[in-house]
């Protein structure tokens, strides 16, 4: 999920602690992941969620 200020906070909480891999991740790494030239993506929540969801597995680092 994107980082919020601090309002993210509760919901990754709450998953951690119910055993779900949570991922908080700045928006600006997400919008920069994969731009290249000439790349017109439609932007839409649907799109911007699978693309921080794939940023935060693909750059995931085990703990």
């Amino acid at each position: 999920m994107e980082c919020t200020c601090r309002y993210h906070e509760p919901v990754a909480n709450y998953l951690q602690q119910d055993g779900h891999f949570v991922s908080t991740l700045n928006p600006l790494a997400i919008r920069n992941a994969g731009n290249g030239v000439g790349v017109h993506e439609i932007k839409t929540d649907k799109t911007d969620s699978k693309k921080a969801a794939k940023f935060g597995i693909d750059n995931r680092k085990n703990a």
